[in-house]
């Protein structure tokens, strides 16, 4: 995957995690996803990542912390904050989003 490509997946990919635990409202959550939809480019015959080998970098990142994850997401544009311990099944549905 292209560095580009995952920059702005790993942006919608916190945008899709705001909105799933409520930080994000729905308007903001709408307006900054078709800014980032616009820079998403396939990468050719190339797979993307799988969300455990994702997880395990994130868990190495500076910003752990000693948890078991720790993102930081969009209260709104500007505004936003360290989330711990996401549940795995947010994790997932974020991720999948991201890949769409």
């Amino acid at each position: 995957m292209a560095h580009g490509e995952a920059v702005a997946r790993g942006l919608r990919f916190a945008l899709i995690l705001s909105a799933q635990t409520g930080r994000l409202p729905a308007a903001s959550f709408k307006d900054l996803d078709s800014l980032i939809g616009g820079a998403e480019a396939a990468s050719p015959d190339e797979p993307a990542p799988g969300l455990q080998n994702v997880l395990s970098l994130v868990s190495r990142d500076k910003k752990a912390r000693g948890a078991r994850n720790r993102f930081i997401l969009l209260r709104a544009p500007g505004r936003l904050e360290a989330a711990e311990n996401i549940e795995p099944a947010l994790l997932k549905r974020a991720f999948d989003g991201a890949l769409k």
